[in-house]
């Protein structure tokens, strides 16, 4: 008979080989005194290969079975009897005979064969299966038949579909996600990252991830990061740069991967590009801190501001001047051309008021026709009222409005810091009641807090 697995008798032994020790698995030999030694050598071969969990046969050049394995004739939930001597055919049934026709002629060539296949098992179950068909050639290059060496691949092909179906998962996240090694170099990265970083994805693989990651250039950073992410978990906000330099906010962490025995560490980044949330956040508190419809400083920030300058200027000489303002003749105009032309007015009063003052001057809205000017280290009392005077001028300019010239004024009172007062409350208070006696004048003109002292 042919040999199993490839492996063949001397030629001299070639008509007395044999494997009795199991007889049910291969076609009773009639040789009337089997050799001892070539028969000891079977069983032992026997016994090695029905121990393998893949599957063995063998079929010769007629395309019959000549030996099958445990592991082989299980899968098919076939006898020895029914399989020993039966066509590769019967056993295989027409469907599956066609599909590995091709393979078997290329074997029965001489041409070994390599192949994967999906089978019904006899429970019915669904097996995928590598198969390999060796042909057996004697020494004139004749091919007697061909080994078979199936190996079941379920387990894995079923490891590799869940690998896949993850892998699907984790390309097509929204969110980026990157391994590195213990050095930080970047194995692999989804489609995710590499799209929010600007990086294709074979520009990534074996990258820094500190070169992205602008928060792991910090070696405090890392070594705080990576000690709590080998306890399991690191998480946190981060800075990451795009490959034109650009940087955008992220949330992201820090997954260990635990290593098999002896393996290397491995870190899986979870990256959120939170940059609309950022700027969400920012237009919030922006709008908290801010008029709605001049975008000026409102009153919670302006006394914000001025309760800062209050406490410096405790410590530190450091002249503060409060221009309190209440437009003349805004009412009017809103009869006349109606309130949206009246607001059109409080935002090119806004824009004036911004062009006569520095920039590290604030200038406020506190509602109505009603601003603020904060001086920060007013130089002194004659070059405020200089700036109230050419502010008092810019506002009585006419402005065009509509296709329409409109008139307004404005009256200014003055609070200075530590004449008229200490603190933001009492500033505030004293450039307002100085604005009513600047309007009890006619208005279209200001009036120092030391002036309220002489009589309202």
């Amino acid at each position: 008979m042919g040999p199993c697995i490839g492996l063949r008798p001397k030629a001299s032994d070639r008509v007395k080989a044999r494997i009795p020790s199991n007889e049910a698995y291969v076609i009773p030999d009639s040789s009337p005194e089997p050799d001892i030694e070539v028969t000891e050598r079977e069983r032992f071969l026997t016994g090695v290969i029905d121990a393998v969990p893949a599957m063995v046969a063998y079929w010769d050049s007629a395309m019959h079975c000549r030996f099958a394995n445990k592991a082989y004739l299980a899968w098919f939930g076939k006898s020895p009897e029914t399989v020993i001597g039966s066509t590769i055919r019967k056993l295989l049934g027409e469907e599956l005979f066609a599909l590995n026709e091709p393979f078997i002629r290329g074997a029965l060539a001489g041409r070994a064969q390599t192949f994967e296949r999906t089978l019904t098992k006899a429970d019915g179950s669904i097996g995928y299966t590598l198969a390999n068909y060796i042909p057996d050639v004697d020494e004139q290059g004749a091919v007697q038949g061909f080994a078979v060496l199936v190996s079941d691949v379920t387990p894995l092909k079923e490891a590799e579909a869940k690998l896949r179906i993850a892998a699907s998962i984790i390309n097509n996240t929204a969110e980026g996600v990157i391994v590195t090694d213990a050095d930080g170099a970047i194995l692999s990265a989804n489609t995710a990252f590499a799209t929010m970083t600007g990086y294709t994805g074979q520009e990534l693989l074996g990258k820094p991830a500190s070169d992205i990651q602008v928060s792991f250039q910090d070696p405090e950073f890392i070594k705080s990061a990576l000690s709590d992410s080998r306890n399991g978990q690191w998480s946190g906000e981060g800075v990451c740069r795009r490959k034109n330099g650009s940087i955008f906010p992220v949330w992201q962490s820090i997954n260990t991967i635990e290593p098999g025995e002896g393996g290397p560490a491995r870190y899986a980044s979870i990256l959120i590009d939170v940059t609309h949330q950022w700027q969400e956040n920012e237009r919030i508190q922006h709008l908290a801190l801010h008029d709605a419809l001049t975008d000026l400083p409102n009153r919670y920030l302006l006394l914000e501001r001025l309760s800062q300058l209050c406490s410096i200027a405790e410590r530190e000489r450091r002249p503060i001047a409060v221009l309190f303002l209440d437009l003349d003749g805004l009412k009017g105009v809103n009869d006349t051309f109606g309130h949206e032309a009246g607001d059109l007015l409080l935002k090119m009063v806004a824009a004036r008021l911004q062009r006569r003052v520095r920039h590290t001057d604030t200038v406020a809205r506190l509602g109505g026709d009603e601003f603020v000017v904060l001086l920060d280290n007013a130089a002194n009392k004659a070059d405020v009222a200089r700036l109230a005077a050419t502010i008092v001028e810019r506002i009585n300019e006419p402005i065009k409005l509509h296709g329409e010239t409109v008139h307004v004024g404005c009256s200014v009172g003055i609070a200075l810091n530590p004449e008229d007062g200490t603190t933001p409350a009492e500033l505030i208070a004293i450039a307002d009641r100085a604005m009513y006696k600047a309007k009890a004048r006619g208005g279209s003109c200001f009036v120092f807090g030391a002036e309220l002292n002489g009589g309202e």
